[in-house]
């Protein structure tokens, strides 16, 4: 391939970046990969010049998820060394060697070190206290990381959170993967461990390349400040994980800004509905996305008798149109991973079901008993994982067991004429039909009052409206009187 003039000038930086490796100790640049302009085509090319012009050069591509790196693996080929962050920490720790369970703490574990004294909702708040460190850049547990609330629901006062903090101290060091202990080993915190220790392998490296940069966990971003020359990649307008504590490395990096702004995916009607939604932005895109002259995209409806995908919002609303599809006998499948939902639902019913040792995950098993969990779940917004998962459990409550087999891909059919799939889920993705669904009415609504909501909603919506190749249909109120009358202005 010929390289653009946008590829051309990022692949000439990061080559002088390289070039001038031992004349600085550390250089960054980034790359503002807007939705589809081709930002794995452009790395891969980036890393032929690079070993064309020194064929000694040690190149690492650094994904967050198996998923992301296995296929970054099968197109990098032997260009460059893909691995995962976890994957990285995992070896040079030589976490194999431990012999220690691989999952998450458990109160009585908790107990077991700090004391049996403890009461069962002190526990939960030490775990928590430790989670919240653990995924910070922190170099020490401290008040900072103390949840407001304790485990019980109470407020926690300034002496408390101290107290918590010394606690969550002596914990990680007790779980610390140098330990000989029987203690199981979250991945967080060997992870964070990894990283307070200066991230042995990152310096093996000419060159880190750094992948979906906008999505980053702050200990990642702590790590990398041990790493040579850095290459964030990403788009700050997909930033779409916040809300668990992910930030946006492509506007907190250093470095000088390379954009890549000709989509490869999609025609110039979608790429200009991107930007319409973008300009909503309390802070707008400096750069508009252009859309290839070789592909025809439309906004119109879809060919109902050919394969397509639903967006949705919400996974309330997504499976309740998997339950209608299934009554149907109408072939269907979930795109993305839904392991995490799946394990938060399982909780939940088993609260539901006063089974409490089967609620193992964190969101849920702080909770003692269903009315709880309910009222704790109706305080938070219907966007929220466990709000959804609450009020699936409660609108699916004699069909459950069904609805947690759709969603871990149990009746997914081979050929499906429907695709279903989130916002979330679906970045990253493609499809040649897309009908983006009405549920993102609702949460766009509640967000109007809230810049930083509102701004994570357009970028929410701007990846749901870039998945498309051939065709968009809208289903969105929202889109049909406020974004699709000023494509024609």
């Amino acid at each position: 391939m010929i390289p653009t003039q946008e590829q051309k000038a990022i692949i000439d930086a990061v080559c002088q970046m390289a070039d001038e490796s031992g004349q600085t100790l550390r250089r960054t640049i980034k790359i503002e990969a807007g939705a589809g302009t081709g930002k794995t085509t452009m790395l891969i090319m980036t890393t032929k010049a690079l070993i064309e012009r020194n064929p000694n050069t040690r190149i690492l591509y650094l994904a967050f998820n198996k998923a992301i790196q296995r296929e970054a693996s099968d197109k990098f080929g032997r260009l460059a060394d893909c691995q995962t962050v976890h994957g990285m920490a995992h070896a040079k720790l030589k976490i194999g060697k431990t012999k220690r369970p691989l999952r998450r703490l458990y109160r009585r574990q908790v107990q077991q070190v700090i004391g049996n004294h403890i009461s069962d909702s002190d526990a939960e708040t030490i775990l928590r206290t430790l989670t919240n460190f653990a995924q910070s850049g922190d170099a020490w547990p401290g008040p900072e990381n103390v949840p407001g609330k304790a485990g019980g629901g109470s407020t926690v006062t300034s002496a408390q959170k101290n107290w918590f903090a010394e606690q969550a101290s002596h914990l990680f060091c007790a779980v610390a993967p140098d330990q000989a202990s029987d203690l199981n080993l979250p991945f967080d915190i060997y992870l964070k461990y990894w990283q307070l220790v200066g991230a042995p392998g990152l310096r093996d490296y000419d060159i880190v390349l750094f992948d979906e940069a906008q999505d980053a966990n702050p200990v990642i971003m702590a790590a990398l400040e041990m790493a040579g020359n850095v290459v964030y990649v990403g788009d700050r307008h997909q930033s779409i994980y916040r809300f668990t504590g992910a930030v946006d490395a492509m506007s907190l990096s250093r470095g000088k800004s390379y954009p890549l702004t000709n989509s490869f995916r999609f025609g110039p009607e979608i790429a200009h509905l991107a930007n319409v939604i973008l300009a909503q932005k309390s802070r707008p895109p400096s750069t508009t996305l252009k859309g290839s002259n070789q592909i025809i995209t439309r906004i119109d409806g879809i060919d109902r008798g050919r394969a397509h995908a639903r967006i949705f919002r919400t996974n309330l609303t997504l499976i309740r149109e998997a339950m209608l599809l299934c009554d149907r006998g109408t072939p269907f499948a979930l795109a993305g991973d839904n392991r995490e939902f799946v394990d938060i639902l399982k909780s939940v019913q088993g609260i539901k079901d006063e089974k409490p040792w089967l609620a193992r995950h964190p969101l849920v098993k702080r909770f003692k008993g269903w009315d709880s969990l309910q009222a704790a779940a109706h305080q938070d917004d219907d966007a929220r994982d466990l709000t959804q998962a609450v009020r699936i459990a409660e609108e699916y409550a004699d069909r459950l067991d069904q609805v947690i087999s759709i969603l871990a891909g149990e009746r997914g059919s081979e050929n499906p004429t429907v695709i279903l799939t989130t916002a979330h889920r679906a970045k990253g993705r493609e499809f040649k039909q897309v009908v983006l669904m009405p549920d993102f009415d609702e949460v766009i609504e509640r967000a109007r009052s809230n810049r930083s909501r509102w701004d994570d909603e357009m970028n929410l919506l701007y990846v749901a409206s870039t998945r498309a190749i051939n065709v968009l249909e809208n289903r969105s109120s929202f889109m049909q009187s406020e974004i699709l009358p000023k494509l024609s202005s």
